[in-house]
């Protein structure tokens, strides 16, 4: 019985073109995916104190983006012929429209490993800048033109929610944003509830949220974010979806696990990320899995500091200011994938 196998559809120009992936088998990107999750949830349940435990699960992690850059991204960049080392500020955007359960690895990320299994130079990240988006056609849609006018943020944080562990560093974050050059909104604490969200969505162009965000695995879109009223009105994505902001630009989702989907649909692509972007949102930034508020407080300082401008804000550099916050992580911890893997940017 021959192998199944998957393919890449290359869309380049007028002319798409296939990319054989004889590696990416569906029980191999099964078997990833395990692995992945498995490394995942012990590196969130170990004792912080074991560096050795913690230092063996990322090590599992960069074997998933070893994998991942010999199946999947290393053939797919290598027919579209980018080079190892593009010179730095001039990366070209590849944009990944994964299905199945490829859908839950972080493509973006894909690095391979020396005999020694230590990360290479040349990966995904030091070649291209990445951006998922959920079809081509929402894709397309993304990047229609766009009237200019005067941003407005809106910034919604949770630090404190009953039933969930403390987020103190979104205290320091609210602070950063509250500090930008542009008109904004703030709703914190009980102010943060579902109606006043969704109705202050409607006035911004600009939206971040720093808080809780919960799966559902069996109906995805009961996905939510979680808000002062939660218990009694979780902001869900069927809301979102339904929102349709009239100049929505860019919602980053400063949350855990925003952008993945269900596991028992793994084609349907429906996760909290995706529901603002169809809501009309061109740029979106959300995590494939629970990353520490810390690490990912300093993410999003570094995103707005790239994204910002004299005047207030880029839209349009929403995409390379992630890549560039993502870089600057890895930098500073290198055998740490957990945490700078996660991050994602879907859209224009």
């Amino acid at each position: 019985m021959k192998t199944r196998y998957s393919d890449a559809l290359i869309v380049h120009g007028d002319h798409p073109s296939r990319v054989a992936l004889p590696l990416a088998t569906p029980e191999a990107v099964r078997a990833q995916v395990s692995v992945l999750f498995t490394s995942l949830e012990a590196i969130q349940g170990e004792d912080t104190s074991d560096r050795d435990a913690r230092k063996r699960q990322e090590e599992h992690i960069r074997g998933v983006l070893d994998w991942l850059w010999h199946a999947v991204t290393g053939p797919v960049l290598r027919h579209l012929g980018i080079p190892a080392t593009p010179a730095p500020g001039r990366r070209p955007r590849v944009w990944w429209i994964p299905t199945g359960l490829l859908s839950f690895l972080p493509l973006h990320a894909a690095q391979r490993q020396d005999t020694h299994g230590r990360p290479d130079a040349g990966g995904a990240l030091d070649r291209v800048v990445s951006s998922y988006s959920p079809t081509l056609r929402s894709l397309s849609f993304s990047r229609r033109p766009q009237p200019a006018g005067h941003d407005r943020l809106l910034v919604v944080s949770t630090a404190a929610t009953p039933g969930h562990a403390a987020l103190p560093a979104t205290r320091r974050e609210t602070a950063r944003l509250e500090a930008l050059p542009v008109a904004k909104t703030v709703l914190i604490r009980d102010a943060a509830t579902r109606d006043r969200v969704l109705s202050a969505l409607a006035e911004h162009s600009w939206a971040h949220f720093a808080c809780h965000a919960t799966t559902d695995t069996a109906y995805p879109s009961r996905s939510a974010l979680v808000l002062h009223d939660h218990d009694s009105a979780p902001l869900r994505v069927s809301d979102i979806v339904t929102a349709r902001p009239t100049d929505a630009k860019v919602a980053y989702l400063s949350a855990c696990s925003t952008a993945q989907g269900a596991a028992l649909f793994p084609d349907e692509g429906i996760h909290i990320t995706s529901a603002f972007h169809l809501a009309g949102y061109r740029h979106v930034i959300g995590t494939l899995w629970p990353v520490d508020d810390h690490p990912a407080g300093r993410i999003t300082r570094d995103f707005y500091r790239g994204a910002g401008t004299a005047e207030g804000l880029s839209a349009e550099s929403a995409a390379p200011a992630l890549h560039s916050a993502v870089l600057d992580a890895r930098r500073r911890m290198p055998g740490h994938p957990s945490v700078w893997a996660a991050h994602v940017h879907v859209g224009a």
